[in-house]
């Protein structure tokens, strides 16, 4: 899930996710929130917005669900909270999205929720397995 996420942590125990987590909700200006199963209580995802720029009010939206409860409309409902986050709560104008170019379901849910490609940056992102992957730019006004 890393890899698709294009994120390489040094680090996975329970401690070093905690300062990840806390890193990403002190971040200035953006917002973290956690997906958990209602249930449960168990986390099962998480969406944030971050890399703020607040004169432009341009916000980089992202977010991850677990595999096992992926299509089950979850990540549906997650991205229609970043957008309304970022419009209501952060007062954004518009949201950017890089994704691997082939992380197809994290493709096809951002244009259902009205992104739209704006370019590809090539071998942009190297893998644990030493691999280059062209990374989609994507962005959406709100």
């Amino acid at each position: 899930m890393h890899d698709m996420l294009m994120s390489i942590p040094k680090q996975t125990d329970d401690e070093a996710v905690q300062d990840w987590i806390e890193r990403r909700r002190k971040e200035p200006g953006g917002l973290f929130r956690i997906i958990a199963n209602a249930q449960t209580g168990a986390a099962v995802g998480f969406i944030q917005i971050g890399g703020v720029h607040h004169h432009n009010r341009i916000g980089h939206g992202g977010l991850a669900v677990s595999r096992h409860i992926q299509g089950q409309g979850l990540g549906r409902a997650a991205m229609s909270m970043i957008v309304q986050l970022g419009r209501e709560d952060l007062g954004l104008r518009k949201l950017v999205a890089e994704i691997r170019a082939d992380n197809f379901a994290s493709i096809k849910l951002h244009i259902a929720a009205g992104y739209r490609i704006i370019g590809t940056m090539e071998q942009h992102f190297v893998d644990t397995k030493g691999d280059a992957h062209d990374v989609l730019i994507l962005e959406r006004m709100l």
